[in-house]
């Protein structure tokens, strides 16, 4: 009865493929396929493929925003590690919260140098010390060194490749410069075709 009944599961699979054949001018379907379409006939009524259960990750709830948006509220240049460990949860979810959830932007320090009234004229009296020998000489920005030396601050306080101020808007934030910290003098020497340095000065400065 086994044989016979798949003889004739066969065969009649052979007869679909002929009239799919015949009726749409198209490769038919594998035997495979015609008995696994008539299993879920018979066994579900229709058709049509079972819906896969779905193992994604959980939404994100209202109250777990709420959290991590205070967090950042009352400190905008906490890291995503350190909230993630405050709030025993995934640091990829605090991130996406931020970035989704909130609209966070990660605003990135930039160090600039402070200009004086005294700068700008000594960069105006050299524009036109250097206009007189330039015309005897075109070549002589070329010939010319120009060095610099800078204090560096050792206590670690600024450093603007890992600080990211997180909020919905600019805060054009400034750190304020630690004039009595521990620091490094370095001297810098640049000419057209080389740079000199960086060299750590121990003591007094070249140019005092």
């Amino acid at each position: 009865m086994v044989v016979f009944f798949g003889v004739w599961k066969n065969k009649q699979c052979t007869i679909e493929q002929r009239s799919f054949r015949r009726n749409h001018h198209n490769n038919p379907p594998s035997n495979k396929s015609i008995l696994k379409s008539d299993n879920d006939f018979i066994e579900r009524g229709c058709i049509c493929g079972q819906r896969k259960k779905h193992f994604g990750r959980p939404a994100v709830s209202e109250n777990l925003v709420e959290r991590v948006r205070d967090r950042y509220l009352l400190s905008p240049k906490k890291s995503t590690r350190s909230c993630s460990q405050d709030l025993q949860l995934p640091q990829r979810t605090v991130y996406k919260i931020l970035h989704k959830c909130l609209r966070f932007t990660r605003y990135k320090l930039q160090l600039v140098q402070n200009l004086y009234p005294r700068d700008k004229e000594a960069r105006f009296k050299f524009y036109h010390i250097v206009q007189e020998p330039m015309e005897y000489d075109p070549d002589l920005l070329s010939k010319t060194i120009f060095s610099d030396e800078a204090f560096f601050p050792l206590s670690g306080k600024v450093n603007r490749h890992n600080v990211r101020i997180w909020g919905t808007q600019n805060p054009h934030a400034t750190l304020e410069f630690e004039r009595n910290s521990a620091k490094v003098n370095v001297f810098c020497a640049v000419t057209q075709r080389a740079v000199y340095g960086p060299f750590l000065l121990e003591g007094l400065s070249i140019t005092s």
